[in-house]
């Protein structure tokens, strides 16, 4: 019998026990719980088995990676696994041991070992106990004092794990030591949302040990708690030179630059960016969350390759197709993007927010009478569609029918909120002065201003307005104001 067919026949017999507790006599719950302590016992010993067998595997290993003459081809994958299987159960770092306390290791080795061995089974409450019990006969073992440390914290006994991390800072004479306690202090600061102490605590582990990258990459995460993108991105980007396959740090990365373009433009901090191609290799949902954060951040090709990686796994998903198509608009044009926007629409024939790429990509291109097709389309399943209504705005206008324009737009005026409304004023004050009305046109401007900063082409038409010297000539194939700009929606 294979042991994964052992360890399930047992899962079946709690999972037994569990149903026919809730319906079971008294002598039959009796019966339940002898079973119960049976399997108890059962498990106690295979973990002591267990920790007999590992501890005789790994001498073994060390034993032939130490002394083996045969060519290191032959052994290598051996020596790779044992390195890779000790680097996986060892999330803290223990590479230091003082000279004059291994003498004293040798006379609790196997209390030690066992307790070691209940950590990496993520059995912390007997690890808890065994490592309580190995301190009092080495208090002054440092290794074993931060995995009992850690014992407690994941046992949630915090305020005893904070006495005992803190200790270890002032005590401890191994670097490494010293600077995993203040990394977990600065995690248990963090999640008590004291940022500052928790910055204090990353800084002090960092200047113990300068290339401890969690600390590095906790202390950008603070530093973009408290408002600091460029302390955040600096480091992102050191991190970044060592392993610019770290999608975490891309993805605070990104996070930082989000915020930086919040506070500046765009043109003063585009100097300071610095990305890597994102990997393949990443699960989906960090590919998703890397390329809305690129697209939002303007890294547009960055969000183009997060895209394609994902449509390798998800090829009949319109969304992505549409969402390449997009990116591709942005960065080469809409000619290079119509093939796979038609992808999309072909997956998706009735979906509004492909029809309204569609047409407003036709309409950049000079295709009024196609674009006013869609824009209609979108408006006869859905009437108050507020981005099919804007289209055919546009549509109308590059026709030349700028009373049906401005009906439309008149619509818009009517809604009850105030950005509809900002959207109405602003395309009836450019349709009145393309139509040489300066004097209605002021009027619907100067009341679209207000959002000036979110559709920059009101201030644009707004300055025309003034200039009594503008003339406008309007001809009926025209496409005038038309742009592919996408800062009214």
């Amino acid at each position: 019998m294979f042991i994964e067919d052992w360890f399930e026949e047992l899962r079946q017999k709690v999972d037994r026990i569990e149903k026919e507790w809730a319906t079971a006599s008294t002598e039959k719950q009796e019966h339940l719980i002898r079973q119960l302590k049976q399997l108890r016992t059962c498990s106690d010993q295979v973990i002591d088995l267990w920790l007999k067998y590992e501890e005789k595997l790994n001498e073994a290993i060390r034993m032939i990676k130490q002394t083996s003459k045969i060519p290191a081809s032959a052994t290598e994958s051996l020596v790779k696994e044992y390195d890779k299987l000790s680097e996986a159960k060892q999330p803290l770092e223990f590479s230091t041991l003082l000279e004059d306390e291994q003498p004293q290791m040798e006379l609790h080795k196997e209390l030690y070992e066992k307790a070691e061995g209940f950590y990496h089974l993520r059995l912390y409450e007997q690890a808890k106990q065994h490592f309580a019990s190995f301190l009092e006969q080495a208090p002054d073992w440092e290794s074993g004092r931060l995995y009992y440390a850690y014992s407690l914290y994941y046992c949630c006994d915090y305020e005893l794990a904070l006495k005992e991390f803190r200790l270890l800072t002032r005590t401890a004479v191994s670097p490494n030591v010293v600077s995993i306690s203040f990394n977990a202090l600065g995690c248990m600061y963090v999640q008590e949302q004291k940022w500052l102490e928790a910055i204090q605590a990353f800084e002090m582990a960092i200047s113990v040990r300068p290339q401890y990258t969690e600390s590095r990459y906790n202390l950008a995460i603070c530093y973009l708690e408290q408002g600091d993108t460029e302390k955040t991105m600096k480091l992102c980007e050191q991190l970044l030179a060592e392993n610019d396959q770290d999608w975490q740090v891309e993805v605070l990365y990104l996070r930082a630059v989000r915020q930086l373009f919040a506070r500046y433009p765009q043109k003063d901090i585009e100097r300071m960016l610095k990305m890597y191609d994102p990997n393949r290799n990443l699960d989906s949902p960090t590919l998703w969350e890397l390329a809305m954060l690129a697209e939002q951040a303007g890294f547009y090709r960055h969000a183009l390759s997060c895209y394609q990686f994902l449509l390798e796994r998800q090829p009949l998903d319109a969304g992505l197709w549409h969402a390449i198509a997009w990116n591709k608009w942005l960065l080469d044009g809409p000619k290079q993007a119509m093939p796979a926007l038609k992808k999309a629409l072909t997956l998706a024939p009735e979906h509004p927010d492909y029809l309204f790429s569609y047409g407003w990509m036709q309409l950049a291109t000079g295709e009024i009478t196609s674009a006013r097709i869609a824009f209609t389309k979108i408006l006869n399943a859905t009437e108050n569609h507020h981005l099919g209504l804007l289209g055919l705005i546009y549509a109308h206008e590059g026709e030349g029918a700028y009373d049906q324009a401005k009906d439309i737009a008149t619509t818009l005026i009517q809604k009850q909120d105030q950005y509809s409304q900002m959207l109405g004023h602003y395309q009836l004050g450019k349709l009145s002065l393309q139509q040489g009305n300066q004097i209605e046109a002021s009027q619907y401007l100067e009341k679209a201003r207000s959002y000036s900063d979110v559709v920059p082409e009101v201030n644009q038409w707004w300055e025309r307005c003034k200039n009594t010297k503008d003339h406008v000539q309007v001809t009926t194939n025209q496409t005038a104001g038309i742009s592919t700009s996408t800062a009214e929606w």
